[in-house]
């Protein structure tokens, strides 16, 4: 849409954004660089809030054609090119934009980014951002406040249709708006919304935890509270000491988990964001978050409050009863008791829930490791290669660049280098692919390869042969299908020798290619865990543009890899641009969100198990001592150890009984929020369940029978002098 009155929208729309990627060349150094650029409008700036770290932000008077070209720097561009001087505002540079070759021009620095502002899904930051002075497709808006986001579509779509700056594809509906936080987390969410309720969880068992030490805590005070209440203290000063003392526990227990969190969370940060397959758009990546704090502050600290005055509550409703109890013998009320329980059950529920999510999870990673994707992306490197226009006249020329590449990285490195028009764990284009005879047409995924790609990338070949060379230089008419685009189009299977085509669907239409002789069948891949379709077909081709990526399979260091791509490069074209190697199992986010997703459950769940296992100690501890001279009688009967034991094991068992019933609901309604990020396992994972139920109920009866045990080894005379 670029030739919309954007002034008639004013009232829906407050910033039209756009933006247009280029590459521009920086020279004055020892070597020229090649920096990621944006040709922006204004309203890409205001509407995104693009931020400086020094000098200024891109001003509208920047905008206007004809003024002077000016630009914000990166952070990382001012940090290594610039030397980070303070200075840099109103410095000069060259640059040659790649979009005119030949056309370089003067530019003034105005200003540097903020440290971590990014642009994209790749995740590698921004050099440049530079004003668009003339007309751009605009791809995206930010609405004003409360414009309902169907008002803007209707509003916009009558826009477009009375600008009528390009003829409209037949059956155009309307423009259609996307939420852009929605593209960008929606992928994450499921992981995000099970990393939240695991933390609420964690939180609120935390707090029953707290709830249960205090509430022990009170009880014992309960004596002391009356008595100074009997001796005329008001009960207001007795409410300022219990607060004054919970006060400094929780400023000292607040300041130490901050402190905690925020160690944690600068190492884990980079950590997240790879796993997640992003980068967090704020400049420390992963920060503590200001609601989140004062939320699960406000949690801690009211649990604690109230419940540090739990002994005055009590001496106000019974002081006579609180000054006639000894402070060693008291007992607690029946609801006192209750509450307790309740909320030992309910830390066990929780860790119970926590162990189920954990043991799917894991059960999901394993059935994910044992998938088999139809390669070997382990010891798989992969690359970028661009080349400046200005330096070739010709497809053949890119062409005979990447070859003479290719041969050149093999001679040095002893592996082979192969190019893919197509990464993996993503999806290829879609097109429609034609059998000469036989079956209808179906839809496979079409991909282009050199010569070396199935055996590089461990792809069987389950029949005939790969590309060579000189098909992947000519094109030649041939291709390679996968087992089950070859069953699909044949019923027996049976493809080599015969002939298909694919047909490009587009909304001009459709563009039929060449007629291709099947010459291989090669095993079915998978792009995803989920992907059912694995019908892909492989043409032959070396790139014949200015961009290639390439794969090498070698255990070589990767910043051998780096200098030898380089140096290689530098030999056939010195302008040649080499992106640095990475590990193409790190591309594999499906896996790698369901690591992070399963590591981060385990630690709760170990957590929570933990806390989970005190509070029934401490609970048991805590009864036996309030039924000490029960137990010293029980034993100086003649009662045996076991007996008394398995008296407090009956509580304990019952306790534990309840928890993990309400457990396992929890369990059930976990799954509904996991079961997106879950592979191959069903609702009812029988061992799951009953592994994290076993695994919860020992640790349980672990902690039980040794509170009860030490009840048992007392000497009863000792117990029956000091009860």
């Amino acid at each position: 849409m670029t030739g919309l009155d954007w002034t008639s929208l004013q009232d829906v729309v407050e910033y039209p954004v756009a933006s247009a990627g280029d590459t521009f060349y920086l020279s004055g150094g020892a070597s020229t660089v090649s920096l990621r650029g944006l040709r922006v409008t204004h309203g890409f700036v205001e509407g995104l809030g693009v931020a400086e770290a020094a000098g200024r932000r891109l001003s509208p008077g920047d905008f206007v054609p004809g003024s002077e070209p000016v630009a914000l720097i990166g952070h990382s561009l001012w940090r290594d090119w610039f030397g980070a001087d303070a200075a840099v505002a109103g410095r000069l540079i060259r640059l040659e934009p790649e979009s005119r070759p030949g056309a370089s021009e003067t530019v003034q620095i105005v200003g540097v980014l903020a440290p971590g502002f990014f642009f994209g899904r790749d995740r590698t930051g921004v050099d440049l951002l530079v004003p668009q002075t003339s007309p751009v497709r605009v791809y995206m808006v930010r609405l004003r406040e409360g414009v309902p986001q169907a008002l803007a579509e209707h509003r916009l779509t009558e826009a477009a249709r009375r600008a009528a700056t390009s003829s409209l594809p037949a059956g155009w509906s309307g423009v259609q708006l996307e939420s852009a936080h929605e593209r960008w987390v929606g992928s994450v969410r499921p992981i995000l919304r099970g990393v939240t309720v695991a933390a609420s969880l964690v939180l609120i068992i935390v707090s029953a935890n707290v709830a249960v030490l205090m509430l022990l805590r009170s009880m014992r005070r309960q004596r002391e509270v009356a008595v100074r209440l009997a001796l005329g203290s008001g009960w207001r000063h007795v409410a300022r000491m219990l607060l004054a003392e919970t006060s400094l526990i929780c400023v000292a227990a607040l300041g130490l988990g901050v402190a905690l969190t925020a160690l944690v969370l600068g190492a884990l940060a980079p950590l997240v964001e790879r796993q997640l397959g992003r980068q967090a758009p704020n400049d420390s990546g992963i920060a503590i978050d200001s609601a989140v704090l004062l939320i699960v502050g406000a949690v801690g600290v009211l649990v604690t409050v109230a419940l540090s005055l739990a002994p005055l509550w009590s001496a106000r409703r019974g002081l006579t009863n609180a000054l006639q109890q000894d402070a060693r013998v008291a007992t607690e009320g029946r609801s006192m008791r209750r509450l307790r329980s309740g909320l030992i059950a309910f830390e066990i529920a929780g860790s119970v829930v926590l162990l189920v999510g954990c043991g799917l999870m894991i059960r999901s990673a394993v059935e994910m490791l044992g998938t088999d994707l139809g390669f070997n992306p382990h010891g798989l490197r992969a690359s970028r290669i661009m080349l400046r226009a200005r330096n070739y006249t010709h497809p053949a020329a890119y062409r005979q660049f990447h070859e003479r590449f290719a041969a050149r990285v093999q001679e040095l490195t002893g592996a082979s280098v192969v190019f893919s028009s197509w990464p993996p764990f993503v999806p290829p284009p879609s097109h429609l692919i034609e059998p000469d005879a036989g079956s209808a047409s179906v839809t496979g995924g079409a991909i282009a390869v050199s010569a070396g790609y199935f055996s590089t990338f461990g792809i069987q070949m389950r029949q005939g042969r790969e590309f060579t060379a000189h098909e992947a230089s000519a094109e030649g008419p041939v291709a390679i299908l996968s087992e089950t685009l070859a069953r699909r189009l044949w019923r027996d299977g049976n493809a080599l020798g015969r002939r298909v085509r694919g047909i490009e669907q587009t909304q001009g239409g459709s563009t039929p290619g060449p007629w291709r002789t099947v010459i291989g069948i090669a095993s079915d891949v998978r792009q995803e865990y989920d992907d059912r379709d694995q019908g892909d077909f492989y043409t032959p081709r070396t790139p014949d543009g200015r961009f290639g990526s390439f794969y090498i399979r070698s255990g070589r260091p990767a910043p051998f890899l780096y200098e030898t791509f380089q140096g290689a490069a530098a030999e056939i074209d010195r302008d040649a641009v080499i992106n640095r190697p990475r590990e193409v199992a790190g591309d594999n986010h499906a896996l790698a969100g369901t690591r992070f997703l399963t590591v981060l459950l385990t630690a709760f769940a170990a957590v929570t198990t933990l806390l989970a296992m005190l509070g029934i100690y401490g609970v048991t501890a805590y009864a036996v001592q309030q039924r000490q001279k029960e137990v010293a009688i029980r034993i100086a009967l003649g009662a045996s150890d076991h007996a008394v034991v398995r008296l407090f094991l009956r509580e304990g068992i019952l306790l534990l009984g309840v928890g993990t019933a309400a457990g396992l609901l929890g369990g059930a309604l976990l799954f509904r929020v996991l079961r997106y990020e879950l592979f191959g396992v069903g609702r009812f994972d029988a061992p799951t369940w009953l592994l994290a139920c076993a695994l919860l109920l020992s640790a349980g009866l672990i902690a039980v029978f040794w509170a009860a045990r030490r009840a048992s080894l007392a000497n009863p005379v000792t117990a029956l002098n000091t009860a």
